[in-house]
């Protein structure tokens, strides 16, 4: 079997689920065209918190899409099997010497290393892969360092960024 690794990062905030999905559905058809028999979607499992009253995660965060999407349109994609891996950060884990944030965040009686999320980030890509899907909002440090690991790592990546809508207002 013949994997194709797709590495999805993106701002928490990512909500375009159109663009989402044709994306994802370009690469999957891609690895079809290269002789890949599974799709295998790494993301780093941050997902957005359930809504208090409803318990349902809104449809935001790269993460949560690529979730979503593997669990519900990747089995009608043109490839036999697609799967996910997941790899969320471990924010409660000790920092690192190396750890150049300024300390643990503290949140009541826990705290967490504000790196966590660039070791994961830096992990997925040292395992490797052969794609990599950026949906960045242009101001998310997480996705940043992810698509200069990518890019560190030669891994081709394509970056994309919300649609903005430009109105032109037009004297008289």
């Amino acid at each position: 079997m013949s994997d194709f690794r797709l590495i999805v990062t993106g701002s928490r905030s990512w909500d375009d689920i159109a663009v989402f999905d044709r994306e994802l559905c370009t690469v999957a058809e891609a690895a079809r065209y290269a002789g890949a028999s599974r799709l295998v979607v790494v993301q780093g499992a941050c997902y957005p918190m359930p809504d208090r009253q409803t318990h349902v995660r809104p449809l935001r965060s790269a993460d949560w899409l690529a979730h979503l999407w593997v669990q519900h349109r990747g089995p009608h994609q043109p490839l036999p099997e697609v799967v996910e891996e997941p790899h969320p950060a471990n924010w409660a884990a000790s920092c690192r010497p190396e750890c150049r944030h300024g300390g643990r965040r503290i949140h009541g009686d826990r705290s967490s290393c504000r790196a966590a999320g660039d070791y994961r980030n830096q992990a997925m890509v040292d395992l490797g892969a052969d794609a990599g899907l950026a949906f960045w909002d242009g101001r998310s440090n997480g996705t940043r360092h992810c698509i200069r690991a990518l890019e560190a790592a030669a891994i081709p990546t394509r970056v994309i960024r919300p649609a903005t809508v430009h109105s032109f207002v037009h004297s008289s």
